[in-house]
Order: C-alpha cells, then sequence, then structure tokens
C-alpha cells in the first residue's frame, strides 16, 4: 500500500511539474524611440521630431520543452515598426502632396531570465539582430477620402543592439501569468542612403525630384509591454 501511495505522489509530482514547464512566451510593446548619434543631429538639422512612438510585437520559444526543462534562455523574432513622420513636398503644379518616412524591423531575438519561477520582480536581458527596412513614399491627395502614390521607395540596412529591463507580475482571473515589462533598449543600424528629409519637390512638367542622405539610423528605446507565457 506504501508503495502505491508513493508512486501516486511520485507522478501527481511529475503532472504538477510537467504543467509548470512554458513552451514560449509572447510580447506586445509600445516603444519610444529617441534618435541618437549622427541621426539625432540629422533629424534635427530639418527640423524634425527625433522621438516617436511605434510598437513591437514577438514570439519566443523555450528551446528546452521537448527534454520537459525551463530554460532561462528563449529564442524567436520580433516584427517593429516606427513611423517618422511626414513632410511637405514643394510644387510648381497645383495639388496637395507630402512625403512619409517609416522603419520596419524583423529581428532574431534571444532572451534571458534568469529568475525561473513567477517572481514578483523579474529581470530579463535581450540581444537582437536583423534587418530594417527604411521606407518613404510620396502621396498626392486628391480628395479628403482619396490619394494616391506617387513614389515609394525602400532601403534595407542591418540593425543589431541590446536591452535589459524587469517585469512586474500579475494573476489573470483565470490564472494566467503576466507580466508588465518595462526595459531600455539600444538599437545600432548600419548607414544606408534614403530620400533626403524636406528634399521632395515636383518641378516643372510635373516631375517629382529629390535630394540623397546617408544616415545611421540609430536609436535608444524605451518599451513598455505586456508578456505572456504558453
Amino acid at each position: 500500500m506504501r508503495t502505491l501511495v508513493f508512486f501516486a505522489l511520485l507522478f501527481g509530482t511529475f503532472i504538477s511539474n510537467a504543467q509548470l514547464i512554458d513552451k514560449g512566451s509572447w510580447y506586445v510593446s509600445l516603444v519610444n524611440s529617441n534618435a541618437a548619434g549622427s541621426y539625432k543631429t540629422y533629424l534635427t538639422d530639418y527640423g524634425k521630431s527625433t522621438s516617436k512612438v511605434g510598437f513591437v510585437a514577438g514570439y519566443l520559444r523555450n528551446p528546452q520543452v521537448k527534454s520537459n526543462i525551463n530554460s532561462p534562455i528563449q529564442i524567436g523574432g520580433e516584427f517593429g515598426f516606427m513611423p517618422w513622420g511626414a513632410d511637405r513636398v514643394d510644387s510648381y503644379t497645383n495639388g496637395s502632396f507630402e512625403n512619409k518616412h517609416q522603419t520596419i524591423w524583423l529581428n532574431f531575438v534571444g532572451r534571458y531570465r534568469p529568475v525561473l519561477g513567477a517572481s514578483k520582480i523579474n529581470p530579463f536581458f535581450d540581444l537582437f539582430a536583423g534587418p530594417e527596412f527604411l521606407q518613404t513614399k510620396v502621396l498626392e491627395y486628391i480628395s479628403e477620402a482619396e490619394s494616391r502614390k506617387l513614389y515609394g521607395k525602400t532601403v534595407v540596412t542591418k540593425n543589431y543592439g541590446a536591452g535589459l529591463g524587469a517585469g512586474y507580475k500579475f494573476v489573470k482571473k483565470n490564472g494566467e501569468l503576466r507580466y508588465i515589462d518595462l526595459g531600455v533598449y539600444y538599437q545600432y543600424a548600419e548607414k544606408a542612403k534614403i530620400a533626403r528629409r524636406n528634399s521632395f519637390r515636383i518641378i516643372n512638367g510635373g516631375y517629382l525630384d529629390f535630394d540623397e542622405s546617408l544616415v545611421k539610423p540609430t536609436t535608444m528605446q524605451i518599451r513598455l509591454s505586456l508578456t505572456g507565457f504558453l
């Protein structure tokens, strides 16, 4: 009888532990991005804001889930979007025109959480790298409800960096664990030749013309995230 009780307790413990294994995690972030270094100087020189708000969404996988182990390291990827404002387009023809700028990145991410348990305050450290897409387009506004794209170009560069922060634990009514994460990130980007801010113009004959600048769109970021576990 004692043997049966022992194995029942052992099996129950195994099941309980198995339920605590995370397959991975997801996060969505509100990002305040601040231009750094030469990129800040570039935007300032053309009278543009050096701070913008965008978002990030990511998924990370526990690489040891098949071994029934909670790993302090999770790996995966993230999608980021950052609008960098719009410029007026000078035109010698009738019409209303605007030049918009934005950045998108697709990064490989590795996250280290040294505290595996559901602690009240849970620190983390991120490393990331991947392609960054610098996009610009010129729109003509035909009416309040209608516009058409006159020009569009995407320039690809590389970005990489690191971030650190900590999460504050809360548990939903259904028992699901969540963290409110606050982190500080440095996102370094390599040089890229892009359309210069404030340089688009429509000249006689309706031709679109612009100048180019070599920029390094490096930023410092503050991220406020909601993180959940699978």
